[in-house]
């Protein structure tokens, strides 16, 4: 018997998936449930549900208890209603745009103006520097404008970036007028 193995008859443990990463959606979450979780009886809290979600940078949480509520149902029912009422007045045109226009990180771009980058390309050999402004439409979808430096100047080049970034904010903000929608 052979005592040595080779490399490929060794079986791996199946790698873990993409998906299952912190930046998942929410799967274990059931639609309705979103914000809601069930906190069970402890020597500090009583039994019920509690509703956590944030809006503008503001933390909101409210617990609803069972026996305040007259039962676990009744209780849910409720924090449901608040996290309706609480979405809607919170939610609309002007929480979407706020929430497009918040900076991930400060200073990623060196830019000081949200949606405009300075970035250098390689087409071929080359280096090029430009300016980006980018922005999602009222569905989602991701565009950008690119302004050269070696087209339009250091200084140009930002101002255009800028000015293409506010103008296609302002065409969001009336097109989500336009349709009437809220956000969650």
């Amino acid at each position: 018997m052979n005592t040595r193995t080779s490399r490929a008859s060794k079986k791996r443990p199946a790698a873990r998936s993409r998906t299952s990463s912190k930046k998942a959606p929410h799967t274990g979450v059931q639609a309705g449930l979103r914000h809601i979780s069930r906190q069970e009886k402890s020597p500090k809290a009583a039994a019920g549900w509690k509703v956590c979600l944030t809006r503008r940078g503001k933390f909101m949480y409210k617990p609803f208890a069972d026996s305040k509520y007259g039962g676990k149902t009744k209780a849910l029912n409720a924090a449901k209603s608040w996290h309706a009422q609480m979405v809607k007045s919170t939610s609309g045109a002007d929480y979407v745009l706020w929430r497009r226009k918040k900076r991930s990180r400060p200073g990623a771009s060196g830019s000081g103006i949200v949606g405009v980058g300075r970035y250098a390309v390689r087409y071929g050999r080359r280096r090029h520097l430009l300016w980006e402004a980018y922005w999602q439409d009222a569905d989602g979808k991701r565009h950008s404008r690119r302004f050269f430096v070696s087209v339009h100047g250091e200084r140009s080049a930002k101002a255009r970036a800028s000015a293409a970034r506010r103008q296609a904010m302002e065409e969001l903000k009336q097109e989500l007028i336009r349709r009437g929608a809220t956000f969650e």
